[in-house]
């Protein structure tokens, strides 16, 4: 049914989708998304849930740069040798639904986060400014729970930056 929901939300012109979306349970941005990337790819059954796929494919280089810039390449390696291997990750790479798309946005604002706590001028910087309002605005058009990771990712910056203003922080 929920496939067969996104495929029909694809049929619409993108005003008819966020009409539509207004009525149902998630926000119209990966409806639109779809059917951006259906207009390019096609309609099939292949191609409404390649989106997801690539989504997946996406995760995999943010969770290898989060590890790697973090930690080390081993454990970048390791990062995205997980993902490649977790059945959750694997199976939603495969609907051709929302969740994919918003864990990929959740990674990826995370990593944006992490840049910019490493010093205050990145924190400063308008790049990764607006690269974080872009993908915040991508993730919550795209999944209502996604203000929980904000609310996380904002904390721990926050955490972060007292810490480094305290001197506590190496």
């Amino acid at each position: 049914y929920d496939e067969g929901n996104t495929a029909h939300m694809t049929l619409r012109s993108p005003s008819n989708i966020v009409m539509a979306a207004a009525r149902d349970i998630h926000p119209p941005g990966y409806y639109l998304a779809v059917a951006g990337w259906s207009a390019v790819v096609g309609r099939s059954e292949f191609s409404l849930r390649a989106l997801s796929a690539f989504a997946g494919i996406v995760l995999l280089g943010v969770l290898y740069r989060l590890g790697s810039d973090n930690v080390g390449t081993r454990v970048g390696v390791a990062s995205a040798f997980i993902g490649a291997m977790h059945g959750a990750l694997v199976y939603y790479s495969q609907e051709a639904r929302m969740y994919m798309l918003a864990a990929t946005l959740g990674g990826a604002i995370i990593l944006i986060s992490t840049r910019m706590a490493l010093g205050v001028e990145r924190l400063r910087s308008r790049t990764y400014c607006y690269s974080y309002i872009i993908v915040a605005t991508a993730g919550l058009y795209t999944h209502y729970s996604f203000s929980f990771v904000l609310v996380g990712v904002n904390v721990a910056v926050l955490w972060q930056l007292m810490r480094v203003d305290s001197g506590y922080a190496r």
